[in-house]
């Protein structure tokens, strides 16, 4: 009877742990944008990298913008409409889901350029979402299509 209920203990904590990991992947998704597919990217070509930090780092910046408490390179604002939609539940299993995505080791010689077009795209999102707390990258991306057709580009 013992290793029956063990066997379901451990049954129950993998399967937990597969929707954190699955939760944590769909969540991402919105983050996707500005940090990248795996979390490579610097959000908006300026801050750190993310991918690979540890989870409980995550989760102490996700609920300082959320708070109010960090506006670091002046993405407070920005940072805090993201973080206001997660629950404390939420952030640990997207915090989780990042802390599996590790970087790649960038060749400091061949680190690309930000284009000035990339500039730009990424003021438009920031202030997109600055303005549109509730808004998708769908929805932003769709913007930014529409914004170039109108402006000839």
């Amino acid at each position: 009877m013992l290793i029956k209920r063990s066997l379901f203990l451990l049954l129950t904590v993998f399967i937990a742990g597969l929707f954190a990991s699955s939760s944590g992947a769909k969540l991402f998704k919105k983050c996707m944008v500005c940090h990248g597919v795996n979390a490579e990217k610097k959000s908006l070509g300026v801050s750190k990298v993310i991918g690979g930090w540890p989870y409980k780092k995550i989760v102490k910046e996700l609920k300082e913008y959320r708070d109010g408490g960090k506006n670091q390179y002046g993405f407070g604002k920005l940072m805090r409409g993201q973080a206001t939609k997660l629950t404390d539940e939420e952030m640990v299993a997207v915090a989780k889901y990042i802390e599996t995505l590790k970087p790649k080791k960038v060749n400091k010689m061949k680190e690309k350029t930000i284009s000035a077009e990339q500039i730009r795209y990424n003021a438009f999102i920031k202030d997109y979402f600055l303005k549109n707390r509730n808004g998708t990258t769908k929805e932003a991306k769709m913007l930014w299509k529409k914004h170039l057709l109108e402006n000839g580009k």
